[in-house]
């Protein structure tokens, strides 16, 4: 609204008796700006504003129908945009939720259990406590990254 009324503020300056120029600037928070005198910022350009469109410019209803419908069809376009991300988000999480559940389980599972692999000969190969602390650790971390 500010934009709009500084807008007007300045268009009602440019087109009284002195037919200043207008200036358009943007500064560093990319705001636009107009004025009646050039600034100090490097962006800044002349605007030509129109005394007053001609009647023969005015859009007639059927021009103004295909433009509502073009906004139409852009907002509908977001929206979808929207409502897909929303749900690529959900689907996301629940995975996420999932893999939480997982690595929960296999946690809880690895501190009561004794720890082993099967060596070739099917002779079981049993976990030190160093490399079954590794092992719960690297779970934790699991559990860190899945479970926000």
């Amino acid at each position: 609204m500010f934009r709009t009324v500084q807008f007007l503020v300045v268009f009602g300056i440019c087109t009284g008796p002195s037919l200043a120029g207008v200036y358009k600037w943007f500064d560093e928070d990319g705001n636009v700006h107009f004025g009646d005198r050039p600034p100090q910022a490097e962006n800044a350009e002349q605007v030509k504003v129109p005394k007053s469109a001609p009647a023969s410019q005015a859009p007639d209803a059927a021009e103004r129908r295909q433009t509502q419908q073009r906004m139409l069809d852009i907002y509908q376009e977001d929206r979808e945009k929207k409502k897909q991300a929303k749900a690529e988000e959900k689907r996301k999480r629940k995975e996420m939720e999932a893999r939480c559940v997982v690595a929960r389980d296999r946690l809880k599972s690895f501190k009561d259990a004794v720890l082993y692999d099967l060596e070739e000969d099917g002779k079981r190969s049993y976990y030190s406590e160093e490399k079954k602390q590794a092992t719960i650790q690297q779970l934790e971390a699991q559990i860190k990254k899945h479970c926000k």
